[in-house]
């Protein structure tokens, strides 16, 4: 079994999409202020 897809369980893909997220998140927050 590639050790990728041994990585990608439901728990870590959840742990990702989480952390992408906030990040996106963040960002439009940034770009809302810069518009005011």
């Amino acid at each position: 079994m590639p050790t990728a897809l041994k990585l990608y369980t439901p728990f870590e893909s959840l742990r990702f999409r989480d952390e992408v997220g906030e990040e996106i998140e963040g960002r439009a927050r940034k770009l809302e202020t810069r518009n005011g």
